[in-house]
C-alpha cells in the first residue's frame, strides 16, 4: 500500500493532500517559464516536468522543485536581520525596491504618505515572511512576485488582492496583515498597475 494513502474502518482510501489540476498547471507554466529564461538547462527541466506530471500529493510536487530557483532573491546568510524592520512613510511618498531588505517581520506604515513596494527587487530575507501593512488616510502599493505564496491573516478597510496567481509548488510565503482606516492598499503582480494609477493622478 502507498504510504501517502490511510485507511480508516469501513471508509474508502483517502490520499494525503492530493493535489488538483490548478496545482499541475501553475507547476508546468513555472517550469516553461525557467526554461525559456534560461534558468534550467534541458535535462533538469525534463526531470521536473516527469515527477510533476506523476505527482499525486502537494509533498510529490514540491519535491520536484526542490532544487529549482525561488521566485525572489534571498539575503546572504551573514546580512539577515535579526530585529524587525519598521518603515514609517507620514507625509511623504516612499519608493521601497531595488536595495530594499525585507526582513522576516517587516511592517509599512503610511500615515497619509504613499508607499510603493517591490517585493521582486528586494532581497528576502526568509522564505516566510510576516508583512504588516497600515494606513489612515494614504496608500500603499505592494508588487508581489509572481509564484509566492500570499496568505491573508488580517485584512481591515480597503485591501485589493488585483488577481494573485497560485503560488509554486514550495513557493515562498508572504502572510500579510494589512488595516486601511481611509487609505487604500493594494497587493498585485503588475507594476505597470501602479504607475499607470500615478499618472492618472497627476
Amino acid at each position: 500500500m502507498r504510504d501517502d494513502v490511510f485507511v480508516t474502518d469501513n471508509q474508502p482510501p483517502i490520499a494525503a493532500d492530493p493535489i488538483g489540476d490548478a496545482d499541475r498547471v501553475t507547476a508546468i507554466a513555472r517550469l516553461r517559464d525557467l526554461f525559456a529564461a534560461g534558468e534550467l538547462s534541458y535535462d533538469d527541466f525534463s526531470r521536473a516536468l516527469d515527477q510533476a506530471l506523476a505527482a499525486s500529493t502537494h509533498a510529490e510536487l514540491e519535491s520536484a522543485f526542490a532544487r529549482l530557483p525561488l521566485p525572489v532573491r534571498l539575503s546572504p546568510m551573514s546580512r539577515r536581520l535579526t530585529s524587525p524592520v519598521v518603515v514609517e512613510a507620514r507625509m511623504s511618498s516612499l519608493d521601497l525596491g531595488t536595495g530594499f531588505q525585507l526582513g522576516a517581520d517587516t511592517s509599512i506604515v503610511a500615515t497619509t504618505g504613499s508607499v510603493y513596494l517591490d517585493l521582486t527587487a528586494a532581497s528576502w530575507d526568509a522564505r516566510e515572511i510576516d508583512l504588516r501593512l497600515k494606513t489612515k488616510t494614504g496608500t500603499i502599493d505592494v508588487i508581489v512576485p509572481r509564484g509566492v505564496a500570499v496568505q491573508p491573516v488580517l485584512l481591515k478597510g480597503q485591501i485589493v488582492l488585483d488577481d494573485l496567481e497560485p503560488p509554486i509548488p514550495g513557493a515562498p510565503v508572504l502572510r500579510v496583515e494589512a488595516t486601511a482606516r481611509m487609505g487604500v492598499i493594494r497587493l498585485t503582480h503588475d507594476p505597470q498597475s501602479h504607475s499607470t494609477r500615478r499618472k492618472r493622478h497627476r
